[in-house]
């Protein structure tokens, strides 16, 4: 693929001091809460180990506290640091904490309160999975599913706060708006792996996930570019997020569309990700390493759409999520960040996909094999089934 790149958008860069409090027991930090919230806690609610998912709770409340003690002390002795004690991900990350305590005082309720509890929260879980996803997905599997995901989500925010990246003046148009669509494109990689075994159902599912991603995209566009391209046309930027938004929808109706006929087909998500790859070919980037990542973005979710198009879902899936991280990493504040500390841009891509990489076998470890040991995903018994349906 060939991307053009241009002059920066704006003249602002991240301030990345080492001397700022927010730096304080940041390693220490850093290392606990990655493996207690991205590791631990996921692990023992997938296996249901009880015990360790209290004390994993509780050291997860202890970390944060004790690195905002830290944090706090540096101040008090004249430190200065740049970043509010309020922002993003001291909100999340305290609230992920909370959460986590309080779920595990609620699992070791004894007696009548705690089978009413679980009754229905099961019952809500699968009203709701059914709603979005169209199966019945179990109490356990969303509990593993939703932390994995704030847990992660956390860590990103921890991230944006290292670099900076809250200051930046187009904080929700780039890292927001690359946020929102990647989170989409796993979410519909997701549906598609829980219906592996019934084509049609994916396909039912997503449509109806195009339609409503696509209108949530342009909607945050609209806002994040205070109207985008639907105010006097907009800049060329606008335009091209309006009509891959726009695309988006109309292949959610193409799928369903098909769907209603019987046809079973990844089409939709071909056409989809070929029109956002073009997006990408002719979408102007500040710099080198900008226009590599989003070239590279662009690159792997062809490939997804393409083994959509031919059945892989289990490789769909891997594809998306490796094409959705990178889409992250190519915002503008990391890569600012990665060329004022001159890191290689081939390092950098492989580096992001490599995190992608494992990030997609441990959510697939925790959700098909701990808390879902049957079935497991197979990709060959995957193409085996799709061959007996009808393919366009």
């Amino acid at each position: 693929m060939h991307s053009h790149h241009a002059a920066n958008t704006f003249s602002w860069r991240p301030v990345v001091e080492l001397s700022d409090c927010r730096f304080h027991g940041l390693v220490s930090h850093s290392a606990l809460m990655t493996a207690l919230a991205m590791v631990a806690i996921p692990w023992a609610l997938a296996r249901k180990k009880t015990t360790a998912f209290v004390w994993a709770s509780l050291a997860t409340f202890i970390v944060a506290l004790g690195t905002r003690l830290a944090q706090d002390v540096c101040i008090a002795r004249g430190g200065r640091a740049r970043l509010s004690s309020s922002n993003l991900h001291s909100v999340l990350g305290w609230a992920f904490a909370a959460i986590a305590c309080c779920s595990s005082a609620l699992g070791n309720l004894r007696g009548g309160l705690q089978a009413d509890i679980v009754s229905a929260a099961q019952s809500l879980s699968r009203q709701v999975a059914h709603a979005v996803f169209g199966i019945h997905f179990g109490l356990l599997e969303w509990a593993v599913s939703l932390t994995t995901a704030s847990a992660a989500l956390v860590l990103l925010t921890g991230w944006w706060a290292i670099l900076d990246c809250f200051s930046s003046p187009k904080f929700t148009g780039y890292e927001i708006g690359h946020l929102i669509p990647a989170s989409l494109w796993i979410l519909g990689a997701t549906v598609a792996l829980l219906h592996r075994s019934k084509p049609l159902a994916v396909q039912c599912q997503e449509a109806k996930l195009m339609l409503a991603g696509g209108a949530f995209f342009l909607t945050e566009m609209s806002i994040a570019h205070h109207g985008g391209m639907f105010r006097r046309g907009g800049t060329h930027h606008d335009q091209q997020h309006t009509m891959s938004g726009i695309l988006w929808m109309c292949c959610g109706t193409l799928a369903g569309a098909l769907a209603s006929s019987g046809i079973t087909t990844g089409v939709h998500i071909l056409v989809s990700s070929s029109g956002h790859a073009l997006m990408i070919l002719y979408h102007v980037q500040f710099s080198e390493l900008s226009a590599l990542s989003h070239q590279v973005h662009g690159a792997l979710l062809l490939v997804a759409g393409l083994m959509r198009m031919a059945g892989r879902l289990v490789e769909y899936a891997l594809f998306t999520c490796l094409a959705s991280t990178m889409f992250i990493m190519s915002s503008e504040c990391p890569v600012r960040w990665a060329e004022d500390v001159h890191v290689n841009p081939s390092a950098y891509v492989l580096g992001a996909v490599a995190l992608g990489t494992l990030l997609w076998t441990w959510v697939m470890r925790l959700l098909w094999v701990d808390s879902a040991p049957e079935p497991r995903i197979s990709a060959n018994a995957t193409a085996e089934k799709a061959d007996h349906h009808p393919h366009v």
